[in-house]
């Protein structure tokens, strides 16, 4: 298989666990899946970049050594105060060219979409709680949206299907009408 490449696209003042989280996230990936899937790389405007901490990182590459048609996911790190900061010179031309070059870059209406959603979301689990306790509901929903992304992973997004997968959905699923039933 070959291996997706993570794109972190990092700035001065960047902060560490915009960072860490979403890369350790993919190295444990890694390491359940039992090879390499996923490949994470620092890219920055210059090779030293200064962490909103004062750490110092070294970055894989500038921005502009990385060739846009091998990103597979392009995130960029956040930092304090983002808003009142000015990112480094070239940050935002390279993005607005690189990002919707990018395999899984959000494009708008997949954003839409999901703005539908999450308000759909709300008013069902607004109508939900008139009639059942709010732990039931809890259970109840966040089991719907565990099987949900199953569903949506196998169906959309070439996840594997096995037997395990499919008896761990049952099992939600049955634990689902059962807090329903002791209502």
């Amino acid at each position: 298989m070959t291996e997706l490449l993570i794109v972190f696209v990092v700035n001065d003042n960047v902060q560490l666990m915009d960072i860490a989280g979403p890369a350790d996230v993919f190295s444990e990936a890694n390491t359940l899946y039992g090879q390499p899937i996923y490949r994470s790389i620092l890219v920055a405007p210059q090779k030293t970049i200064r962490s909103s901490c004062g750490f110092v990182m070294q970055a894989d590459y500038c921005l502009e050594d990385i060739n846009a048609l091998s990103i597979d996911r392009l995130l960029v790190a956040g930092a304090p105060n983002a808003a009142r900061s000015v990112p480094a010179q070239g940050v935002i031309q390279w993005l607005s060219h690189t990002a919707p070059q990018a395999r899984r870059f959000t494009k708008l209406w997949p954003t839409i979409t999901t703005v539908a959603g999450m308000v759909a979301s709300v008013g069902l689990l607004a109508v939900a709680m008139k009639s059942l306790p709010l732990g039931t509901v809890y259970t109840v929903w966040t089991g719907i949206g565990g099987v949900g992304a199953f569903v949506v992973g196998v169906m959309f997004l070439g996840e594997m299907l096995s037997f395990t997968k499919i008896l761990a959905a049952g099992f939600i699923l049955c634990g689902l009408i059962l807090m329903k039933m002791g209502k």
